[in-house]
């Protein structure tokens, strides 16, 4: 029985080489969302061991993400929810009292 190797294209040559920043980043990137192959998360591993650019970029990275989806949740009907502060609802209720003519119905 033969056994066929996935190939995963740029991916694999990535693994085959030592891993530089620019596909370091990809691969934090990409990891968000797909599942990277073991021989992949392996060899990201082993940059990030070294490279604390990298580990800084994968910490923010994350950060970033968990705050989008956070934002993601705050929605109704795909349309976000923006809650105002107190002040800027004054501001706001002050804004329109000025300019709204008494005459004039919408």
């Amino acid at each position: 029985m033969s056994s066929k190797k996935r190939k995963y294209g740029p991916l694999s040559k990535m693994v085959q080489s030592m891993m530089n920043c620019k596909e370091a980043t990809y691969l934090i990137s990409r990891q968000l969302d797909d599942k990277l192959p073991l021989s992949v998360k392996a060899a990201l591993a082993s940059h990030l061991m070294m490279c604390p650019r990298c580990r800084r970029f994968k910490k923010q990275t994350k950060i970033i993400y968990s705050l989008l989806l956070q934002f993601q949740k705050k929605t109704f009907q795909g349309v976000p929810i923006v809650t105002l502060t107190p002040d800027q609802k004054d501001r706001m209720v002050k804004n329109l009292r000025n300019n709204i003519d008494p005459g004039k119905t919408f």
